[in-house]
């Protein structure tokens, strides 16, 4: 069937199945579907479910346009006001136009083009390379951005085009032809069903990846490398100038969206705009903090009470910049405006700030550190949130008992909550043990709604819009006994008893530096092992040093084979340079559970352990047999004394408290008997070992348990007793 047959089945199908195709296509394809069929064009209307209004004609053009039309209007539900604005040329300093005689020949930039520009443009380059880090080249991200690089302008054709940007933002702004269209949308009730309105200075995103695709964005040339755009002041703290009072027209004008829209709001004699969103944490920005503590009376502060305090206004969204608040001791949080500003009816609401971690986390003298904790009840007036569903706090230095107390005195009504980024007081917690608090003390598993739990938190290298993710996790922590997502505080540095484990075993499982160590604790480990006559295998797991490699990740099988040779090339580099050699391969955590049920990466895994000629440890399962016996690598089976094993033969996550040396001891005395394990429920399941007499056997104990020295002796007593006898 052919592009065009397929467009007429389309189009001759019951308006149900065409509609359903059509949700799945964004506006540019349902365009190019209108324009290749003329049955389709009456079916597959365009979406706009927001509008955007910015200092760009072509922003305001399409605002107005979609505003006065009589069907699309009707659709919108959300304005984002982009705040971000073309930076103007510095004025030129006498001092510096030698700026870059020193650089070499080819940093210089092409006649015509300012230094300042070229510095930005190329500082967008590097950064694009930064959040690359480790990930895979194949991400849709990196290929797109791939492209475009490879597609960029001369910088003297983007800087001329950027000037046109300029003079036409210029004529925006002197016009103010975007408040009128604002003023106007909202007056005339243009937009009868908008709920919400954001107003963000992130619109550009990174280069050749905007956050929100706005019509002016869409319009720029492609492989365009300019100076992305904020207006409000952005970046990391040491990038930033010192924020400025608030009473200096100056310092408010960075936020001008602000000004205009929440003047307007504030106008409205009842809310029809029961939402509001200030962003920004994207680009390490958001709303000042100043304005809490501007000098009284200030308008804006009045004006932003004004409108969340309106009946019928539900949600509040406040991304801050508080970053230099500890200048004044966090004046904002401490002096009651903000508490006194969210003293209303709100249903939802979240406060995330721009700081980059806690001064606790510094290497400063314990004198330099102020002791900035804010108790969590004193900024924020539970008592006035009676009908809360969603309460979110993001990059702020808490006590985890303070934090556990507020949480149990909001509503029943809660059915949401986010916990990001938080830094907690030295000796008063971490998300470990408020994990194990929220589920023990606060009774969620009795409601009828069941809260949800959202945290995001830095992966091993902190990138603004990255984080690791964990909401799946929390709910199956909370509410069906699953496991910790956090490692125990013994596992912060990835290393179990390791010397004193090495004279209960025989064989090591050296990890690779993906979800534990490095190459100084490889080499040390290594020689350890030498040192004891233990022989070392390659525990290789997933990219995960966050969550220790025993979290769910999706990654491409040929990406997994790639990472398989990795990590093992690096411990046999290492084994070669102590005269050993490497004894075999076994994976670690949850791609030791991806290798048992996934055909792909099982296959990858294997194809990669036979490049080293080395046994692989794992479960005797038909599938882990015939894959093995694919590639000719021998496959050693393998039993866990310290973990639980399911009906089908599979181990069994791992809850509640851990195995000790008596069930250890005795699990591998029954396994020894007949092959078999017993799992939680009594059932004796058949492992698939065959007779033990003539199986190829691996007794595996795991470092990282708490009772793993206890366990370790158990089972070296117990092997030598039975197996070994």
């Amino acid at each position: 069937m052919g592009s065009a047959s397929i467009i007429d089945f389309i189009a001759d199908s019951p308006v149900e199945i065409s509609a359903l195709v059509f949700s799945h296509l964004d506006n540019c394809d349902l365009k190019a579907l209108r324009l290749a069929c003329k049955k389709v064009a009456d079916l597959a209307r365009p979406r706009f479910k927001r509008v955007f209004i910015s200092a760009s004609p072509l922003n305001v053009h399409v605002f107005r346009a979609v505003a006065g039309h009589d069907t699309f209007r009707h659709d919108v539900r959300e304005i984002i006001w982009d705040d971000a604005r073309y930076e103007k040329p510095p004025p030129p300093d006498p001092r510096f136009q030698d700026e870059y005689e020193d650089d070499d020949e080819d940093e210089r930039p092409p006649r015509g083009v300012p230094f300042w520009y070229f510095k930005h443009c190329k500082d967008n380059i590097e950064y694009l390379e930064s959040r690359e880090f480790k990930d895979f080249k194949t991400l849709p991200q990196h290929l797109e951005t791939s492209k475009q690089l490879q597609a960029q302008m001369p910088l003297d054709v983007t800087y001329a085009h950027y000037q046109i940007l300029l003079a036409q933002q210029d004529q925006v702004l002197s016009t103010s032809a975007d408040i009128a269209a604002f003023e106007w949308a909202l007056e005339k009730d243009r937009f009868p069903n908008l709920k919400r309105i954001t107003l963000t200075p992130a619109t550009h995103g990174i280069l050749f990846q905007p956050l929100y695709p706005t019509p002016a964005i869409r319009a720029l040339p492609y492989g365009f490398n300019y100076p992305l755009p904020r207006g409000w002041p952005a970046g990391y703290a040491e990038d930033r100038s010192p924020i400025e009072p608030w009473d200096r027209e100056e310092s408010k004008n960075k936020w001008r969206g602000f000004l205009h829209v929440i003047k307007i709001l504030a106008r409205q004699g009842s809310t029809r705009i029961p939402e509001l969103v200030f962003d920004g944490n994207q680009v390490w920005s958001g709303l000042t903090c100043c304005i809490f503590h501007a000098r009284e009376p200030c308008v804006e502060y009045d004006e932003l009470v004004s409108v969340i305090k309106k009946p019928g206004f539900t949600t509040l969204i406040l991304n801050l910049m508080a970053t230099q608040q500890e200048d004044n001791n966090y004046l904002a949080f401490r002096n009651g405006r903000l508490r006194q500003a969210l003293e209303a009816d709100l249903r939802h609401f979240s406060l995330e700030t721009d700081e980059e971690g806690s001064r606790d986390d510094t290497p400063f003298p314990s004198h330099w550190v102020l002791d900035h904790f804010i108790p969590l009840r004193s900024i924020f007036p539970v008592e006035a949130w009676k009908n809360l569903a969603h309460f979110g706090l993001s990059r702020f230095l808490v006590k985890q008992q303070d934090l556990l107390d507020f949480l149990s005195a909001l509503p029943q009504t809660l059915q949401s909550v986010e916990l990001s980024f938080l830094w907690f007081m030295k000796d008063n917690g971490n998300y470990r043990e408020l994990l194990f608090g929220i589920r023990d003390d606060l009774g969620w598993q009795n409601r009828t709604v069941r809260p949800r739990l959202l945290v995001r938190d830095h992966p091993c290298v902190m990138l603004a819009g990255r984080a690791v993710w964990l909401e799946d996790e929390l709910q199956e922590f909370l509410y069906n006994d699953g496991e910790n997502p956090y490692a125990p505080p013994s596992l912060e540095g990835m290393m179990g008893p390791d010397e004193e484990l090495m004279k209960f075993i025989d064989v090591a499982n050296v990890a690779c530096g993906f979800h534990a160590g490095d190459p100084s604790i490889m080499l040390r480990t290594v020689r350890l092992a030498k040192q004891h006559g233990v022989r070392v295998g390659a525990h290789p797991g997933l990219p995960d040093l966050f969550g220790f490699g025993r979290r769910r990740m999706e990654i491409d099988p040929e990406d997994m084979y790639g990472l398989m040779l990795y990590q093992v090339g690096a411990l046999v580099g290492i084994l070669e340079a102590e005269g050993m050699k490497l004894n075999h391969v076994k994976p670690h955590g949850q791609l030791y559970f991806y290798v048992h049920k996934d055909e792909g990466i099982r296959d990858a895994v294997v194809r990669a352990v036979n490049k080293f000629n080395v046994p692989l440890y794992g479960l005797p399962h038909d599938a882990m047999k015939a894959a093995c016996a694919k590639y000719g690598v021998a496959l050693v089976h393998e039993f866990y004394p310290d973990i639980q094993y399911d009906e089908t033969g599979h181990l069994a996550p791992v809850k509640g408290e851990q195995a000790n040396g008596k069930i250890v001891g005795q699990r591998l005395e029954d396994f020894a008997r007949d092959g078999h394990a017993t799992t939680a429920e009594g059932v004796r399941v058949d492992l698939g070992f065959g007779d033990l007499s003539k199986a190829t056997l691996s007794i595996c104990v795991h470092s990282d348990f708490p009772t793993a020295l206890e366990n370790a002796a158990a089972v070296r007593q117990t092997v030598d007793r039975v197996f070994n006898a």
